[in-house]
């Protein structure tokens, strides 16, 4: 089982190595912990614009972050499914990285409507990549 996981960590660093990379985003931690200079005190950063590497939180399936996503996590349901909950999480997370390697980030609606986006939380993220999981499972 253990081939398993680094055969999937690997196809998935694979395909987030497709796009380009920037240094500046989260890593994870050596303990599978997201590194993040977030506090609850930081204004939420405004995106009025999404590039095509970001996801994007809502009905935006087509959009080409979402896409990744999925591909990302159909890649790894499997080995999602039958891992126990730190496992989850370690999977979740390392996807999340991939999607910040590749230059993208988590982007929801803002509450003012106007059509800008607001970078999400990296619990938002994790809970996001999450339920795509639930989602696959359900639909098979």
């Amino acid at each position: 089982r253990r081939s398993t996981r680094s055969s999937s960590a690997s196809s998935v660093s694979s395909l987030a190595e497709s796009s380009s990379s920037i240094s500046a985003l989260p890593a994870l931690t050596s303990s599978g912990t997201l590194e993040s200079s977030e506090t609850s005190s930081q204004p939420p950063m405004i995106v009025n614009e999404p590039r095509p590497e970001d996801v994007l939180f809502g009905q935006q399936s087509e959009h080409p972050g979402n896409q990744l996503l999925r591909e990302l996590v159909v890649s790894l349901a499997e080995e999602y499914n039958q891992a126990g909950r730190g496992e989850k999480k370690k999977i979740a997370l390392q996807l999340m990285n991939s999607i910040y390697e590749s230059g993208g980030r988590f982007l929801k609606p803002t509450a003012v409507g106007d059509g800008s986006w607001e970078v999400a939380s990296s619990d938002d993220a994790r809970d996001k990549i999450s339920k795509h999981f639930r989602n696959i499972r359900r639909r098979r």
